[in-house]
């Protein structure tokens, strides 16, 4: 979810596409370094069917960023970062277990906004429902969170937004933010599972 900070504070700078890019190249870097204990911890079924999901809507997603006014996309983007935002301050989640059939749908929703803003948060709520620990639904997210900035990766560079520009700024910001994700990787471990879910 750092991306909800990332980009809005990128997008005073640069372009859309290039907050977009830059952010990306940093999310997928700090994701990487929490790949080992998420792959232990997740539960695949969920992962690999919000990501099925996610794979039939992403294109139309990835169409918008690329082709429509970059004013337009910049203020989608401050509009779903103001709008989960909201819902996650509230602590809203969903109560009730999700089947896999249920997150496919999620991961289809989410599928658009991934692929117009790189934003996969639209999962969060549904990822900590249910009688999953905190502990499974983090890994979960961190797996999709994964995805997301692959694909997002993906959609930059195939649109030509990704040079030498975004990936001098991407190394710069890279060491701070997987050193941030470190020390909140080391806390998460040490609270407990009900104050995790409160906290996420």
């Amino acid at each position: 979810a750092g991306q909800l900070m990332l980009v809005p504070v990128l997008g005073f700078f640069y372009s859309a596409g290039s907050a977009v890019a830059i952010s990306t190249l940093v999310d997928l870097s700090s994701n990487v370094s929490l790949l080992g204990d998420a792959l232990r911890q997740a539960s695949r079924i969920t992962v690999v069917s919000l990501i099925c999901g996610a794979l039939l809507t992403i294109p139309f997603g990835g169409y918008a960023l690329l082709a429509f006014d970059a004013s337009v996309i910049a203020r989608t983007m401050y509009a779903v970062v103001g709008f989960f935002s909201v819902v996650l301050l509230t602590g809203w989640r969903y109560k009730k277990s999700l089947s896999p059939k249920q997150y496919f749908g999620v991961g289809a929703a989410s599928g658009v906004i991934l692929g117009a803003t790189s934003f996969g948060v639209a999962v969060l709520p549904f990822l900590y429902s249910g009688a999953d620990t905190a502990g499974r639904g983090r890994a979960n997210f961190i797996l999709w969170a994964l995805f997301c900035a692959l694909i997002g990766f993906a959609i930059v560079l195939v649109g030509g937004r990704v040079g030498t520009l975004e990936l001098t700024r991407a190394l710069v910001l890279i060491p701070i933010y997987v050193a941030g994700t470190y020390l909140g990787n080391r806390v998460a471990k040490r609270i407990d599972d009900a104050l995790l879910r409160r906290l996420v």
